[in-house]
């Protein structure tokens, strides 16, 4: 399991959950899930993601099962705010 501590650029709402589910998606042997106090929510769940309720400048903790090289790109995407074309 590979942690990264990632500052989120803006909150998390519907849009940006969204799109980091779908680059989530573009590596399928790959499980992702976010932690942020106390609470794991895995990326493949929408409701989930905006049950935390994530805000600008909050810290998470992106837990990755799988290649330090998908942790750094996921990690990347969210720090430049989640946007398509990353």
């Amino acid at each position: 399991m590979i942690s990264k501590h990632v500052k989120i650029p803006k909150d998390l709402h519907a849009r940006p959950a969204t799109l980091l589910i779908q680059k989530v998606q573009e590596f399928p042997d790959t499980k992702v899930w976010l932690v942020n106090n106390g609470k794991k929510i895995q990326t493949n769940s929408l409701i989930g993601i905006l049950s935390m309720g994530l805000k600008k400048d909050d810290e998470i903790i992106l837990e990755v099962e799988g290649e330090e090289a998908v942790a750094e790109i996921l990690k990347d995407f969210i720090e430049k705010g989640m946007e398509t074309g990353q």
